[in-house]
This record gives structure tokens, C-alpha cells and sequence, in this order.
């Protein structure tokens, strides 16, 4: 099949985040392959091109975008130089995300990514070279915690109550936290917001300002 990938080799560089490392990883599992030159094998470096030679100066790059080129089997996919004060580039993690849109996957809810049955490459052709950036250097999403929305007694640091009557450990739901951020950052966000709220019983106790509260 035109554009079918069976394997997946990934290198990851110095601009890639720690988080989206391991995402990517543990999307691409069921195809990393060790190093071969089967056809219907990619080699995907995120977040460093030197090793392929493929261009790309994270210097070039307007800030906030990402480069992605592809020549050959190699795919590299880069981004602008990291912020004033930061030590991985946002751009690149962008970068790492469309990639995986392209080979098929899909971050719509914040909760569920959709992962392909097959990986399709037909999206990054060889000679591919695509440079993107933001319009807009504010990205953001707002979480209206004042309505009883999936995520606000996490948002909140308090465990949830179900209409049955059984209780939620906020410590059980904070792996849903990293879900949401992932689907931000695949998105192009780079900002989320949401408003504490309090009630009396958490003011009397001390909890409504307390330090172990998120924000």
C-alpha cells in the first residue's frame, strides 16, 4: 500500500521536552523498530536535525514555529530556539505532534487520543518541507471551573462526588492532568487557565488558600 509505514525509529534531541519524549515513544510503540533500511521504514528525529544533514537553523525559525522536512527515509522535525529563559523549545514539541497527525494520529478530546490502525506516511512526501508559526504569541484555553465540567474537582485539588453518592480520590484522577496538557500542546496552546473557587467549609478549614492547592 502506497504511503504504508511498518517501523519506526525515533531520535529525540536536545530542544524536545522530557514529557513529549516519552509521549511520542509510547504513541509510536507498536512500530519502533531497531535501525534498518526497509522502505517502509522511518527515521524520525525530533528536535535536532545534525545527524541527517537535512537544514534547518532553530535561529531561522520565526518563534513559536517548527520546520519539518523529510528527504529520503529520514524525517526531522525542529523548532525555534527556546524562549528567553527556557530550556526546550515549544516550537519543537509542536513539531513532534504534527508529525504524529500526519502519520494518522488525532488529539480532539482532551481526554482521548486517537491512534492510527496503520501509519500512513503518504502526508510527508519525500522532499516534504514545511515551516509554520503562530499568528498569535497568546495560545490559550479556559476551563470554566464555575460550571460542573469533567475536569473542575481536579482542577480544584478536591476529590470528586459522584451523583451516586461514592467518592473520587483527587490522587486518582491526576493522571487525567497530563492528558489534558498533552491535548494543549497538540493543539499549538501554551496557555491554560482556570478559576479557583472556594466555599465556606474550605475557607473555615484553611484549605481555600492552601499551598497544596493547584494554580
Amino acid at each position: 500500500v502506497a504511503g504504508h509505514i511498518t517501523g519506526v525509529t525515533v531520535s529525540i534531541g536536545s530542544q524536545l521536552p522530557p514529557a513529549v519524549s516519552v509521549a511520542v515513544r509510547r504513541h509510536l510503540g507498536p512500530w519502533l523498530t531497531a535501525m534498518n533500511s526497509s522502505p517502509t521504514t522511518i527515521h524520525l528525529h525530533f528536535g535536532d536535525c545534525s545527524l541527517v544533514s537535512l537544514g534547518g537553523d532553530p535561529g531561522e525559525i520565526p518563534a513559536g514555529g517548527f520546520l519539518i522536512t523529510r528527504r529520503g527515509q529520514d524525517v526531522c522535525a525542529i523548532g525555534s530556539s527556546p524562549a528567553r529563559g527556557q530550556k526546550y523549545s515549544l516550537g519543537a514539541a509542536h513539531a513532534a505532534y504534527e508529525v504524529l497527525e500526519l502519520l494518522g494520529f488525532a488529539f480532539l478530546h482532551p481526554l482521548e487520543a486517537i491512534t492510527p490502525t496503520v501509519l500512513n506516511g503518504s502526508s510527508i512526501p519525500d522532499g516534504m518541507r514545511l515551516l509554520d508559526s503562530p499568528r498569535f504569541d497568546y495560545r490559550g484555553f479556559h476551563l470554566h471551573t464555575e460550571h460542573p465540567l469533567e475536569l473542575t474537582e481536579l482542577l480544584q485539588g478536591s476529590d470528586a462526588l459522584l451523583p451516586n453518592g461514592s467518592r473520587v480520590p483527587w490522587e486518582d484522577m491526576f493522571h487525567e492532568a497530563a492528558t489534558v496538557f498533552e491535548w494543549l500542546v497538540a493543539n499549538r496552546q501554551n496557555r491554560f487557565e482556570w478559576v479557583l473557587l472556594t466555599t465556606p467549609a474550605w475557607e473555615a478549614s484553611g484549605w481555600g488558600v492552601s499551598s497544596e492547592r493547584p494554580g
